[in-house]
């Protein structure tokens, strides 16, 4: 796999981009990872967090690679058991967790003025750490749309006037996948393929809430909509086409691959490998289902792949009770890990994406045909029903 990569990279760095790479390799990713080493200047517990703020009393609960912190207690408590669980699936599906340095932060507050206290925190902390702070703009979209994601260090502000029950919970959970996702595949948490990052993300709601809320990320992608501040997500209410439930995922992709075995061949661009190179600006409402569906399938551990899942269909085997010694999901953490790789650290997100369907293509010894078509076996037979 390593000759795969270098043949890649070298390809990637021969032409124009070349020095355009190595710039962001030398200032822009050197200061990423300054700053997620260097120490902060955060509160250290609740007593210090309140006093910061200017309330009667917080609540923090944490755990490897994640805070919630709250001006109410109780949620704080109770939102920290839902993101300990949901952390711990996360790293047990991707294989790595984050870097030890790094840690999401989770901050619920009630309303505009506590925020606005909080704010000046989480600016002196970034800017400690080396890193670019959030600016006004940022807690402007927080205070008037409910919540906001800032990526490095990573921050996810929450007006709890706004956002609260499922909604908060589902906020949350979607974004600690995110952020999984992004440092999965990139050493300092760079952007990572869209599918990945939103279908991880899904993965990650589905299996950890009983009824997520129906969540759009993508401008252009709802039939109805209200998108909120930095493009992180619109709730859409109700179970009906435009709602994005994504409890009506596994029906889609079945509609989907009956359609597809109908019509036979399999147009190109609605293959697999096309989703995994699919941006931001070209994700649609059916990209959300797809994307779940995809990586439930790169990481589902009691899936096949190559001449075992050949060997699996010829003869009509049932489909394994326990994980395999060499599943999809073995064969995505070895791509993942090569992707984390510092050398590749500089690659644009379309370039991340592009070795990413390589690496999976040669480690599971398939060529597009044949991974599209282990896909869809897979919604047939392996896919949740639920």
């Amino acid at each position: 796999m390593r000759g795969l990569a270098s043949a890649f990279r070298m390809h990637r760095l021969s032409r124009t981009t070349r020095p355009l790479l190595l710039c962001a390799l030398a200032l822009g990713l050197h200061t990423a990872a300054a700053g997620a080493q260097q120490a902060g200047v955060h509160p250290a517990d609740e007593a210090a967090f309140a006093l910061a703020i200017g309330v009667k009393k917080a609540g923090l609960a944490e755990g490897p690679g994640w805070q919630v912190w709250s001006d109410e207690p109780r949620l704080a408590a109770d939102l920290g058991r839902q993101i300990a669980k949901a952390a711990l699936l996360a790293e047990e599906m991707l294989g790595t967790g984050l870097p030890p340095e790094t840690s999401l932060r989770i901050v619920v507050l009630d309303g505009e003025q506590t925020l606005g206290a909080y704010f000046p925190l989480a600016q002196k902390d970034a800017a400690a750490r080396k890193a670019s702070p959030p600016d006004a703009a940022f807690l402007a979209g927080v205070v008037g749309n409910g919540s906001g994601l800032w990526t490095n260090p990573p921050l996810l502000l929450v007006n709890s006037k706004l956002l609260h029950g499922n909604m908060l919970d589902t906020r949350a959970i979607h974004d600690l996948g995110a952020v999984f996702a992004r440092y999965a595949c990139s050493p300092w948490g760079g952007d990572p393929p869209e599918f990945l990052q939103e279908g991880f993300a899904g993965v990650l709601m589905r299996l950890s809430l009983k009824r997520p809320a129906g969540l759009v990320s993508h401008q252009g992608a709802a039939l109805t909509e209200r998108i909120h501040g930095y493009g992180v997500f619109a709730g859409i209410s109700g179970a009906n086409d435009s709602s994005n439930e994504s409890s009506v995922w596994p029906s889609l992709l079945r509609t989907v691959v009956k359609q597809m075995r109908k019509d036979q061949a399999v147009d190109p661009k609605a293959r697999i490998d096309a989703l995994l190179r699919r941006t931001a600006a070209e994700f649609a409402r059916l990209d959300y289902a797809y994307s779940w569906g995809a990586v439930a399938f790169l990481t589902d551990p009691q899936e096949p792949y190559g001449a075992d899942a050949l060997a699996a269909a010829a003869s009509k085997a049932k489909r394994a009770t326990e994980p395999l010694e060499n599943s999809r999901r073995t064969g995505l953490h070895k791509v993942l890990a090569e992707l984390r790789q510092p050398d590749h650290a500089a690659l644009p997100t379309a370039a991340r994406a592009e070795l990413l369907v390589q690496l999976l293509l040669h480690e599971y010894g398939e060529d597009p045909d044949g991974l599209h078509e282990g896909f869809m076996s897979w919604v047939e037979t392996g896919m949740p029903k639920k």
